[in-house]
């Protein structure tokens, strides 16, 4: 009998000093208001005690964590304990700079606050400012001064060969020619530099000036895209 009435003594205590009742979560709004009445008759161990639930709560708004935190400190620091007020002041003072305390709390409380605003100011001085972002660069164009040059050199060698091969029956077509002129006097030799001639004739119409054509007008682009690709590179510095 004497344990039941223990028992429910010490619950009557805890209800009276306002503990939560199980399975009802005190609101966060109301967790701190309490605290603000224990500051107000200097129960600050109860004070700092809700107030810190209160900050922790998952259900607290951004503006509930600031105001626990707030007074959090301000209970902390009474109580002596620093470290945990500057946590709570450094809370408030990061998110909030300009947070002021009301005028009537103590100069002992005061002056941690303003330390810790100084140490906020101190900490966005030594922040690098973030790194403006760089625009995009396009890719760099190829040289096309040095391409010109490197293509039409190639493309003026290259028509040149083919200009030089056609013409080849054109030059055998000639030396047939002479040969048939010298050798009018024998058949034999008559007979064989007329088959040269007509053969190379053919050769000549058939691929001969096509391709000497081609290769002479891919020679001469090749040249002036030489010429012009050369004169841009050396007009860039090269």
């Amino acid at each position: 009998m004497s344990i039941t009435c223990s028992c429910v003594a010490a619950l009557a205590a805890l209800f009276a000093a306002g503990a939560d009742v199980p399975g009802e979560p005190i609101a966060v709004a109301e967790r701190i208001a309490r605290a603000r009445s224990a500051l107000d008759s200097l129960e600050y161990e109860a004070a700092a005690l809700d107030l810190s639930l209160a900050a922790a709560d998952a259900r607290a708004t951004v503006q509930e964590r600031l105001e626990a935190n707030l007074w959090a400190g301000v209970a902390q620091r009474v109580l002596g304990h620093d470290t945990d007020a500057r946590l709570h002041f450094l809370y408030v003072l990061r998110r909030m700079p300009d947070a002021t305390l009301p005028d009537d709390v103590g100069p002992r409380v005061l002056s941690l606050f303003e330390l810790v605003r100084e140490e906020v100011r101190g900490e966005a001085r030594a922040a690098p400012p973030p790194a403006a972002a760089e625009p995009a660069r396009p890719p760099d164009a190829p040289p096309i001064a040095p391409m010109l040059l490197g293509g039409g050199a190639l493309l003026a060698v290259v028509g040149g060969g083919l200009a030089v091969l056609g013409a080849q029956p054109w030059v055998a077509h000639a030396t047939a020619r002479d040969q048939l002129a010298r050798a009018a006097a024998t058949g034999a030799e008559a007979v064989e530099a007329a088959d040269a001639q007509a053969a190379a004739r053919a050769d000549w119409q058939s691929w001969g000036a096509p391709l000497a054509a081609g290769g002479g007008a891919g020679a001469a682009l090749g040249l002036v895209l030489a010429v012009v690709g050369g004169a841009w590179w050396a007009g860039e510095g090269g």
